[in-house]
């Protein structure tokens, strides 16, 4: 194997660990994970880190997208509200300016 090789299978290991390591798992079942590695092939071993990655990754962002979304909901609470009271005010204003022209004609 080429040393550039070993290299990126050493740094795709250590990954993989590092994500199989923060599984919100049994240590017992961390290592029945970590001993099955070794018979999968390279394109297995690829899905899997992509699956674990994907997996650590959204539980990672969950309370930032909560929050978000929270964020989001009192934004447009406040612009519909803001609407709301112009479309009130606006109305008012035309019913007054309606009003005095009856009184002119």
């Amino acid at each position: 194997m080429e040393n550039g090789n070993l290299e990126e299978a050493k740094n795709k290991g250590i990954k993989l660990g590092l994500l199989i390591s923060s599984l919100p798992l049994k240590d017992e079942e961390k290592k029945a994970m970590l001993n099955v590695l070794s018979q999968m092939s390279e394109e297995q071993l690829d899905r899997l880190t992509k699956i674990l990655e994907d997996t650590y990754l959204n539980a990672k962002t969950s309370d930032e997208d909560k929050k978000l979304e929270e964020d989001l909901l009192k934004i447009k609470k406040e612009h519909e509200d803001k609407k709301e009271k112009l479309d009130s005010n606006f109305k008012s204003k035309l019913d007054d300016f309606k009003n005095s022209l009856k009184g002119k004609i």
